[in-house]
């Protein structure tokens, strides 16, 4: 039975609620996966990556990336001088990221005490309940803007030099192996034959295509024998629904570990870590969805008998700069996010 409202909610005793429904099967609780977002923000494809929160006091979060793209053969000399002559400049480039810290994804739900007093369950446990719930259709909503912010970031594929590369499945009732060789060749011309690249579709020529070539592993991150769809067909396949809203009828993404990052802020983490407010009446924290790992900031205030819960994150989906690779570079616009299209 619920207790007293100025002694129910614990923060740390919620994120141990929500991790033990995690792993804790409940046909009524059951997520829809989130394939895109969950499989960008997992450490396949943020290992290495750092990103340091910095305190932005409401102005435009901005990070600078500089960086020296590889030099052209054509600067090669045929010929040896072996004087004290100055060489071309080598050149840094630079691209600008930014985040609106007001800008990305929020929720807030309350409850009345009298709710509370009738809830045969404990309140932290009532309340972890809520707030799963709360980051379920967050999760649902990131993935949606996610998946279509990356189709704004698709760059130049090197098998064509265009923004679009046509592959098949199949001619009549036959199967083709265009599509596998396709995505393996598009890696091979981008320097990268040893990469397995992630592929996201969401039709139905699609799905019957891998699942027809027993490689339909996903539409879940979790578990995944990596190394098997590695070594048998060069990248890894995943199915999200929301793919060929966001790509095209029949488009499907090839993106190299790394190449999208979802950029994220947290007005509740600061210079000195995380602040914490514990009091009667306010809670202030930050909490991790155990799904995907997404930090969101947490509120929770009671007035006038009634809890008010919120959520947020700021976010926004990035990808490597055009500016990659120099003019007059084979590579030049590859930032390996490459749209692809099905044509039978």
């Amino acid at each position: 039975m619920s207790a007293a409202p100025t002694n129910y909610i614990h923060c740390p005793q919620i994120q141990e609620y929500l991790e033990r429904q995690f792993t804790e099967f409940d046909p009524t609780e059951q997520r829809e996966a989130q394939t895109f977002l969950e499989v960008i923000t997992s450490p396949m494809n943020t290992k290495d990556i750092l990103q340091n929160q910095v305190s932005t006091k409401g102005k435009i979060k901005t990070v600078e990336v500089k960086f020296m793209p590889r030099f052209l053969t054509t600067e090669v000399s045929d010929s040896i001088d072996r004087t004290c002559a100055s060489g071309t400049d080598a050149g840094e480039y630079s691209e600008t990221y930014t985040i609106d810290p007001n800008s990305g994804s929020q929720i807030r739900k309350q409850l009345t005490l009298s709710e509370l007093i009738e809830v045969c369950q404990d309140d932290e446990f009532y309340v972890a309940k809520l707030i799963r719930k709360m980051m379920d259709v967050l999760a649902r909503s990131m993935n949606e803007k996610t998946i279509t912010q990356a189709a704004t970031l698709f760059g130049i594929n090197p098998v064509n030099n265009t923004t679009l590369l046509t592959t098949k499945t199949k001619t009549g009732n036959t199967l083709l192996s265009d599509m596998i060789t396709d995505v393996k060749f598009t890696m091979v011309q981008s320097e990268l034959a040893n990469v397995v690249p992630f592929v996201f579709g969401g039709s139905r020529t699609y799905w019957e295509y891998i699942a027809a070539y027993e490689m339909s592993c996903c539409n879940a991150v979790q578990n995944i024998d990596i190394p098997a769809y590695a070594n048998k067909f060069g990248f890894i396949p995943y199915f999200d629904r929301l793919a060929e809203d966001a790509f095209g009828e029949n488009h499907f993404a090839t993106i190299v570990p790394g190449a999208l990052q979802l950029l994220t802020f947290n007005q509740n983490v600061g210079s000195r870590g995380i602040t914490v407010i514990d009091t009667e009446t306010e809670k202030v924290d930050v909490l991790v969805d155990p799904f995907n790992g997404v930090a969101y900031d947490f509120r929770a205030s009671y007035d006038c008998g009634t809890w008010t819960f919120d959520l947020a994150v700021a976010h926004e989906l990035v990808g490597m700069p055009e500016t990659l690779f120099s003019n007059g570079d084979r590579l030049q616009g590859v930032t390996y996010n490459f749209d692809n299209v099905i044509v039978n």
